[in-house]
């Protein structure tokens, strides 16, 4: 693993240490514990943690055991309940 992150692919390379990326500082991991259609106001970038990546921006609610997302996040990231994601407020 090198400190290079690719901005764009096959673009300029910008070199950061990768703790002090705001999205790798500020982000969480946590097991999705439930489904709700009703989520408060927020974006938040949310992701797999799997080897086949996905990303996406949606709502998510912290609860005591997890995170809280909507039916089709789980689509989208094509997880389960009981998944982890990876997520940080935008």
């Amino acid at each position: 693993m090198t400190d290079e992150v690719d901005v764009i692919d096959a673009g300029p390379k910008i070199v950061a240490p990768l703790n002090e990326l705001i999205p790798v500082k500020e982000s969480e991991v946590k097991p999705v514990s439930n489904i709700s259609a009703d989520l408060p106001e927020g974006r938040w970038i949310i992701a797999n943690t799997k080897i086949d990546y996905r990303a996406s921006v949606g709502q998510l609610q912290e609860t005591a055991d997890g995170v809280a997302v909507q039916e089709n996040m789980l689509q989208a990231l094509e997880i389960e309940t009981g998944d982890h994601v990876r997520y940080f407020k935008l």
